[in-house]
């Protein structure tokens, strides 16, 4: 009897315990690090070559793993605990490449992968940015890959100059010009520059900076100061170039007088000399543009267009759409000599030297680049570029290979959202400032775009182990 107390004693102590004090489940022992997961693999280009210190990542919701590969483009992750991965291989200059995996105790798995250049990258990893970068919206690159770039209309920067300039793509950044004035830059050939550059009230009615005009011949490497303008502030400066002379417009005003001053010059010996010029009678020109031929066309304030073949006489030309006018301005001719004109929400073509214009019909209706800003390829290919606002919307670098119909987004490798400061082809590649870094596109832009490719193969080093339970 009293074995039978001790035994129902424990049977009523153990049923206590599992409805009260569930017992923990048994307790899987550590895994040995002898049966975990290995991964190893070679990075490569497309062309084969072998790819230095790309970086690895292996990653679930639980577990992080990373390394890189060495100077023969090979890696080793190990002691990888099982289960489903995502396998991440980057490279600056490089389009990612993302694989999933699944690793069981004791896989060996050989990931090998070929990456394709991104369409961008940043040259210079290690760069420093371009303070105020924003403030810029100009890029030039010189055949010694000398980029300057230069600030746009309205901009003020206090400590630093209005033209900046760097010979390493970005490692450092110095004064193009010396002074504080907002610049623009005009190319009247590769090798023949001006800039001119604009005053800036710091809102305590203090004028900085200069109005000036200078002159480079040798690619931007040396600057002449050819002539000074007696002006608190210039609205708007437009140049044109021909063969037996230059053109200037410039729409200043004068503190505290009321009103704009509006004065034309003209160039006979490549601008080391200007004269005021008068080409039509009580003239307010605001703007200055030529077509391929060499005509040159003159907006008036009153929205009237002029335009001459001699540069002595002018003709008036008769436009009835008054968004034309209003954005003739803003003009530029393509190199296959079609004439484009627009603003931000249209653009206008003319296939006839200026004579007529059409609409185009743009896949584009908002955010359109800005034609001033036009760059071309050895394959007359548009480039061009929406810098971005303060509103959140993104910058966006387009491409178009039929005059603007359609504009295609040309910005693969550069961050999700970005700035845009200025675009330059040199050499068929595209150089951009984005962000205050510079990128340079992978190969020219006439080239097309590889595919990354991945070899992956598991070997098993021995059957998968099972865990024991420990009663």
């Amino acid at each position: 009897m009293k074995k039978i107390y001790i035994i129902l004693a424990s049977l009523i102590f153990f049923c206590s315990c599992s409805k009260n004090n569930p017992v923990s489940p048994p307790i899987e022992p550590p895994v040995s690090k002898d049966s975990l997961a290995v991964i190893t693999g070679t990075i490569k280009d497309i062309s084969g070559n072998t790819i230095q210190a790309a970086n690895i990542y292996c990653r679930n919701t639980g577990n992080s793993y990373s390394t890189s590969t060495d100077s023969l483009g090979r890696y080793k992750i190990h002691k990888i605990i099982p289960g489903n991965y995502s396998m991440i291989i980057s490279k600056n200059g490089f389009t990612s490449d993302t694989s999933n995996i699944s690793l069981n105790f004791k896989d060996s798995l050989s990931l090998n992968v070929q990456l394709s250049q991104s369409l961008w990258y940043k040259i210079q990893e290690n760069a420093n940015y371009l303070r105020a970068f924003d403030a810029y919206n100009g890029l030039f690159v010189n055949p010694q890959l000398t980029i300057y770039t230069t600030t746009e209309a309205g901009a003020s920067i206090s400590y630093q100059s209005g033209m900046m300039k760097t010979s390493n793509f970005g490692l450092n950044w110095f004064d193009g010009i010396d002074n504080n004035a907002t610049t623009r830059i005009y190319k009247a050939s590769d090798d023949k520059l001006f800039i001119f550059t604009c005053k800036w009230q710091d809102g305590n009615g203090n004028f900085l900076g200069e109005n000036k005009f200078y002159r480079s011949f040798d690619y931007g490497n040396t600057w002449t100061s050819l002539v000074d303008f007696n002006f608190d502030g210039i609205q708007e400066c437009s140049v044109a170039f021909t063969n037996n002379a230059y053109y200037l417009n410039i729409v200043g005003w004068i503190y505290p007088i009321i009103g704009e001053h509006f004065m034309f010059y003209k160039s006979n010996d490549q601008g080391n000399s200007w004269n005021s010029y008068s080409p039509i009678y009580n003239y307010n020109i605001i703007s200055v543009n030529k077509t391929t031929s060499g005509k040159i066309y003159i907006q008036n304030y009153s929205d009237s267009v002029y335009y001459t073949t001699d540069g002595i006489n002018w003709n008036l030309k008769i436009i009835t759409d008054n968004n034309l006018k209003n954005n003739l301005g803003n003009s530029v001719i393509l190199p296959t000599g079609e004439m484009i004109a627009g603003s931000n929400s249209n653009y206008y073509i003319s296939n006839d030297d200026g004579e007529s214009f059409n609409q185009v019909n743009s896949n584009l209706n908002s955010n359109l680049p800005n034609v001033n800003k036009f760059v071309y390829n050895s394959l007359n290919e548009i480039f061009g570029y929406y810098t971005g606002d303060y509103m959140g919307i993104s910058g966006c670098v387009y491409k178009s290979s039929d005059k603007c119909v359609t504009m295609q987004k040309y910005d693969e490798g550069l961050p999700q959202s970005y700035n845009v400061s200025g675009i330059y082809i040199r050499d068929d590649y595209a150089y951009l400032l984005c962000d205050g870094y510079v990128y340079r596109t992978s190969k020219k832009t006439t080239e097309t775009n590889k595919i990354n490719k991945r070899d992956i193969s598991i070997r098993k080093i021995q059957s998968q182990s099972k865990s024991k339970i420990y009663h």
